[in-house]
């Protein structure tokens, strides 16, 4: 067994089955219940967006996962707009500054 003082955050991801994949984007949650039930916590990031849909798993199909799925793009376009937004204020901002 490893030192636990040498394990890093860089050991546990290149030992998890999702090593070398991006994070999640999405995290979908059937059932209803709104906990996470530690999956998949390590694979999230500050930008996942979490749903949680109020079906069961066997029941779950394309038209629960549709609306979800265009949910999640219309934040995803909506957050790429205000980061980008964000970047030519700061960019106006900076050129404002130097004249």
């Amino acid at each position: 067994y490893p030192d636990p003082e040498s394990i890093t955050y860089a050991t546990l991801d290149e030992h998890m089955h999702t090593a070398g994949l991006p994070p999640v984007d999405l995290f979908l949650r059937t059932s209803g219940v709104e906990r996470f039930s530690d999956f998949l916590l390590w694979q999230t990031h500050e930008r996942t967006r979490v749903k949680f849909v109020a079906c069961m798993w066997p029941e779950f199909d394309l038209w629960h996962f549709i609306p979800v799925l265009l949910e999640w793009q219309w934040q995803h376009r909506k957050a790429q707009a205000e980061e980008k937004l964000g970047r030519r204020r700061r960019a106006r901002a900076g050129t404002l500054k130097a004249q």
